[in-house]
């Protein structure tokens, strides 16, 4: 018989490349005794999970969540063990975007949401500005601004920024870090 004080299982110490790796505490129902296993593989998540079930011949729970940063609150229980990895992945391999895009989309949970997040992740500026200046620059919007022998002063750029979110599908968010990022919006 187990005591109190002792681990659920005894898993390695986590190496310092494992150190930000998401996790997820795994908790014996009617006990607080637990143990955390890594969130980035769902496979590997859910061998982890029924190892522990059979070695404490009961079931468990997921009852935190640690390294998911700034979308720690976001987390549930409840959410499918194959998204929890996907969220973890993302974090793992683009960090602080990859948050924020979550949180815009964090409830719909969506299976893709690695793939999405690729696909509409447009960048990270200092504001909003250099963000038009460099979409319109790669459209080589630059070149006929000189043959018009017209210059950026010449640009009301809070308009075009306007009429680029409203009528276009960009979203963006600032941040505390005064950041702001910029996606296609679903």
């Amino acid at each position: 018989m187990r005591s109190n004080s002792e681990p659920l299982i005894n898993l390695p110490f986590p190496t310092n490349e494992q150190c930000d790796v998401p996790r997820i505490y795994l908790q014996q129902e009617g006990s607080f005794q637990g143990t955390w296993i890594d969130a980035i593989n769902a496979s590997e998540m859910q061998q982890n999970i029924e190892y522990i079930q059979a070695s404490v011949n009961g079931s468990v729970k997921i009852s935190s969540f640690q390294r998911f940063h700034s979308v720690e609150f976001l987390m549930t229980p409840e959410m499918p063990i194959p998204f929890i990895a996907q969220v973890g992945k993302g974090i793992v391999k683009y960090g602080k975007p990859f948050c924020v895009y979550f949180s815009f989309y964090e409830h719909r949970q969506e299976p893709e949401i690695l793939k999405n997040f690729g696909e509409d992740y447009r960048g990270c500026f200092d504001r909003t500005e250099d963000f038009i200046k460099e979409i319109l620059t790669q459209e080589a919007f630059d070149s006929q601004l000189k043959r018009n022998n017209l210059s950026w002063k010449h640009l009301n750029i809070e308009e075009i920024i306007r009429d680029w979110f409203y009528s276009t599908e960009g979203i963006y968010r600032r941040m505390l870090d005064e950041k702001v990022y910029i996606f296609k919006r679903r």
